[in-house]
């Protein structure tokens, strides 16, 4: 028995340095554990990651290891990996199976953007970070957030044209979902939305870039929101009305950056009130704005 299981481990040893010799990796500077830092070859269908070389664990993906990479249709990250860097899988617009398994911590700002084939992810158990547009511009239609993530970075769903649901753990401590929202839980701060999202009334602001790309052609705001931060409607394209709430107290910079469509603009205000609360001249991109239900 005892040879049967030495035999065992020393071939899946030298299965596991083979699929490694697919790939490029560098010894981190821990001297313990490697890094994926690109492929060999620029025709594999399947990226099928190693989780082991040389004895070590590889546990990460370097920032732009396969940025670019059409030739795959699918992508298998193991256990082992615990960082997938910055733009590392961007521009894979083929890729369509995506599988992150349990052990994944942080996915870098745009890791998966741009893959407009992909339609379905579980996003593993482990992961506490997510990074800006991490999934931007993907073909998902639902999205699912565990208990453990901790931080999220913004316009991270930015031009999911599919995206209807947005749902998180009821366990997460840091935020929650309602009315297909992502909402930070520390300050009722929306952070994310997509085109079946509806403002819940506990939302007391709207976070930078939140609507980023989305397509609906108006959005109702409620009265209890406060604040609207930088482009938080940024690139909407389809965007023709929008009202603004009486009691804001704080309005970003560029929020209707890129709506080309908007033409009108409703603030329950004065024009007087206004003044004082907002100061970017090129705003509306050209909207005609009524005060109080007048010009």
């Amino acid at each position: 028995m005892t040879k049967v299981i030495i035999n065992y481990v020393v071939d899946r040893e030298k299965t596991e340095n083979e699929l490694a010799g697919l790939y490029n990796l560098k010894l981190n500077t821990d001297g313990e554990s490697y890094t994926v830092v690109s492929a060999k070859r620029d025709d594999y269908s399947c990226l099928m990651l190693p989780k082991r070389y040389k004895g070590k664990p590889v546990t990460g993906i370097a920032d732009g290891a396969f940025e670019g990479y059409t030739a795959a249709t699918s992508a298998m990250i193991p256990e082992s990996i615990e960082r997938i860097g910055a733009r590392a899988f961007f521009n894979c617009t083929e890729i369509y199976i995506l599988m992150l398994e349990e052990g994944l911590i942080e996915i870098g700002d745009e890791a998966f953007a741009n893959l407009s084939s992909l339609n379905n992810l579980s996003l593993p158990y482990s992961l506490e970070y997510i990074g800006d547009r991490a999934f931007a511009r993907t073909a998902l239609s639902s999205v699912s957030i565990g208990a453990c993530v901790s931080q999220i970075g913004k316009a991270v769903f930015a031009g999911c044209t599919y995206l209807e649901s947005i749902e998180v753990d009821e366990d997460n401590e840091y935020y929650y979902s309602d009315g297909q929202c992502l909402i930070d839980s520390q300050d009722d701060t929306l952070i994310a939305g997509c085109n079946g999202s509806e403002i819940p009334n506990g939302v007391s602001a709207l976070g930078e870039e939140a609507f980023a790309e989305c397509e609906f052609e108006e959005i109702e705001i409620p009265d209890n929101i406060v604040g609207i931060y930088d482009r938080a409607f940024m690139d909407c394209v389809n965007l023709r009305e929008v009202t603004l709430p009486a009691y804001l107290e704080s309005v970003g910079e560029a929020i209707f950056a890129g709506c080309k469509e908007l033409s009108t603009v409703y603030y329950d205000n004065t024009w007087e009130e206004w003044q004082q609360l907002y100061v970017d001249e090129n705003w509306d991109e050209g909207a005609d704005f009524y005060f109080d239900c007048e010009e």
